[in-house]
């Protein structure tokens, strides 16, 4: 649990393991409204059996930036790839979710979710999701119910079946259909749906 004001947690990779009872895996629990905690370049592979189930990212209060973030196998019923709830503000940019029950949950609070790869997922979203999400693609037909630019029904092509979730040269589902989600302030660089594709 993160319960500080400005945190930034990057570049971790994360194997949970639970065969029964729920885990979060990182949860940010803010002291402030004001705190915001960061999330980026992070990977969470989820071994889940029985009743256990996990949320790979949960926010709680605060704002929660998720950027750059790979979630997979957290597919047992009820695990979550990214779970917002109680007054949490979250931007969730550019994360690829493979193998989850359900990608991005909101319970409560707000969500903006841009340029998100979503696939091989029961669920790919839940909730009501804020105004300026877009820009996301999934490969079953759901859509977060904002935007007019997210895909559905794709396939993507990723660089091996190996867990390298970079998106082949020759993909037609996701590349080059992203948008900047900060076209006139972007510490970050341009933004797309992967990156850099192999």
């Amino acid at each position: 649990m993160i319960e500080d004001d400005f945190v930034t947690v990057n570049g971790l990779q994360i194997q949970p393991t639970l065969s029964d009872g729920t885990s979060a895996i990182l949860y940010a629990k803010i002291v402030s409204a004001q705190g915001v905690t960061t999330f980026s370049n992070n990977i969470i592979a989820g071994v889940l059996s029985g009743s256990g189930s996990a949320y790979g990212i949960y926010a709680i209060a605060g704002t929660v930036k998720a950027w750059n973030n790979i979630i997979y196998n957290l597919n047992t019923n009820s695990s979550t790839g990214i779970y917002n709830n109680v007054s949490a503000t979250s931007y969730v940019y550019n994360n690829t979710l493979f193998n989850c029950y359900t990608s991005l949950t909101r319970s409560s609070g707000e969500i903006i979710a841009k340029n998100n790869l979503i696939a091989s997922t029961t669920d790919p979203y839940s909730g009501t999701f804020s105004a300026g999400t877009d820009y996301n693609a999934t490969d079953i037909n759901d859509t977060p119910g904002v935007g007019s630019n997210n895909r559905t029904n794709q396939i993507f092509k990723f660089a091996s079946a190996s867990g390298d979730f970079h998106l082949a040269a020759n993909d037609t589902g996701a590349v080059g259909y992203g948008a900047d989600p900060f076209p006139d302030d972007d510490p970050l660089g341009h933004w797309s749906l992967d990156e850099n594709p192999a």
